[in-house]
């Protein structure tokens, strides 16, 4: 099994933007996927709307969902070294 992690950011930089979205797909021998999983996170900014043109996430549906933190934990990825 090979999990798969898809991120969406407001950009491209990683010192001055965040992460808006956060997914994961789990890849099982003979092509099957399994284990779908996304969560929206709370990115502390407004998404700019070229960001938005690209990954099509707007400011409005992340105003009120996950910290980083317990979006990671809510995607079952164990750890990661920029969570707070």
């Amino acid at each position: 099994m090979i999990r798969v992690i898809d991120i969406e950011t407001t950009g491209i930089d990683p010192a001055a933007d965040a992460i808006i979205e956060i997914a994961s797909v789990d890849m099982v021998r003979g092509g099957g996927i399994t284990n779908p999983m996304d969560t929206l996170v709370r990115p502390g900014k407004p998404v700019p709307p070229g960001a938005s043109a690209i990954h099509h996430c707007a400011s409005a549906p992340v105003i009120d969902p996950f910290t980083r933190r317990s979006a990671l934990a809510h995607t079952a990825i164990p750890s990661c070294p920029v969570c707070d």
